[in-house]
């Protein structure tokens, strides 16, 4: 049975369930939750009305909702959740914000003049799908300031275990594009960002996204012009953590346009395992030590899943720690990565500054904007986490 509206204890139900001639109508009167008594003669009745009545939404996704009210010049509502908390969220506008958690709940609109009168919509919560799959996808990025040419190969680094050969194989990308061999798979990939350089390094980093079935691979190029040494990190959503190499090889960056196109294949794979270590919270982001969060961006509300991160306390002044995250739009299930950048504090141990940067979404190929958010950072870190890269490493690596 569809619950449409609701009324002091009676349920508008559809037609086979009730058995009538007509399919009950469900107007305001029928989501007033007033005290069910006969109307006063001659006095306008406060009606309340909430548009859509029935959604459907995705765990963490957002909803428009608007209220209506007649018989009255006070036409303001409080928006509220009947389950609480752990319904959601709606703002004064009437923006509702889903949980993680599936489920049915109802917002609410109460009329400022009566608060006897009020609407409810009912919404079904999805849960997030048990895997993160897309579909094949053939799309060009606009990458206005270089073109890369890369022809190299890596070779054993500091960040593989003794004994175990390179990661990464041979690197053939041209205009940009091209491909990356990385555990034995040659993958598509291309360069969408040139990063400027840490404090002790002259050269720039290119930054290189390679997609593989069951993983979204991110690499760094530091090329060095004057020779045919090549410095390489790699790291992938299935949380390998961040991996120096040693690379030789030729590289050539022209500061012109270039439009890289990458053919992805089919995806499926795990959801990211969120590291610890970092709680952030703030308005528009909300990152929880070693779970999924949520990020306000682009004027969506995306999933979170930090899944590596990198200690940069000593990359500049002030220092940073990095979060790199998968970000998912349950809306439109658009898929993108990018770093936060956690500025650190006069205290050294947290702040109240954090960055969005270098965002790439897929499949769609798009650059996204560099955001700032006001929110408060703290540092609660094992002495030295696997999968992480401390600053000795990073910084070392620049020099």
């Amino acid at each position: 049975m569809t619950i449409a509206a609701r009324a002091s204890g009676v349920l508008l139900c559809a037609f086979a369930a009730c058995g009538g001639s007509e399919l009950p109508e469900a107007s305001g009167s029928a989501g007033d939750r007033g005290d069910g008594g006969a109307p006063d003669a001659g006095r306008p009745q406060i009606v309340v009305t909430v548009a859509p009545a029935v959604a459907s939404v995705a765990a963490g996704a957002r909803q428009q909702f608007t209220a209506t009210v007649t018989g009255t010049t006070d036409i303001g509502v409080r928006w509220s959740i009947e389950e609480g908390a752990g319904g959601g969220t709606v703002d004064d506008s009437g923006l509702y914000r889903a949980p993680f958690n599936a489920g049915t709940y109802h917002v609410l609109a109460t009329s400022h003049a009566d608060p006897a009168k009020s609407a409810a919509a009912t919404l079904t919560v999805t849960a997030l799908p048990e895997r993160l799959s897309m579909a094949a996808f053939d799309s060009s990025l606009v990458v206005g300031e270089l073109s890369l040419d890369v022809m190299g190969a890596g070779s054993w680094g500091k960040g593989n275990p003794p004994g175990i050969s390179s990661r990464i194989g041979r690197i053939s990308l041209h205009g940009s594009e091209g491909t990356v061999e990385i555990d034995g798979r040659s993958l598509p990939s291309i360069v969408f960002e040139r990063q400027s350089p840490v404090k002790g390094s002259a050269t720039n980093l290119y930054e290189v996204i390679s997609v593989a079935p069951d993983r979204l691979y991110l690499m760094w190029i530091d090329c060095r012009t004057t020779t045919s040494e090549i410095q390489l990190w790699i790291e992938s959503t299935a949380g390998e953590g961040l991996v120096q190499e040693n690379g030789s090889g030729s590289c050539h960056d022209t500061p012109a346009p270039s439009n890289p196109r990458l053919r992805a294949p089919a995806i499926s794979m795990d959801w990211p395992q969120p590291v610890r270590g970092f709680s952030v919270s703030g308005p528009g982001l909300d990152l929880p030590n070693g779970a999924r969060g949520t990020v306000l961006y682009e004027g969506e509300t995306q999933v979170v899943f930090p899944f590596n991160w990198v200690n940069c306390f000593y990359c500049g002044s002030p220092g940073w720690f990095e979060l790199h995250s998968l970000l998912w739009n349950p809306s439109t299930s658009a898929v993108a990565l990018g770093i936060f950048y956690l500025v650190v504090g006069g205290d050294h141990v947290g702040g109240d500054h954090v960055i969005l940067a270098y965002t790439l979404s897929m499949p769609v190929l798009t650059r996204g904007p560099v955001v700032s958010y006001r929110a408060m950072w703290s540092l609660d870190l094992p002495s030295r986490p696997e999968g992480s890269f401390s600053q000795e490493d990073f910084f070392t690596s620049h020099r």
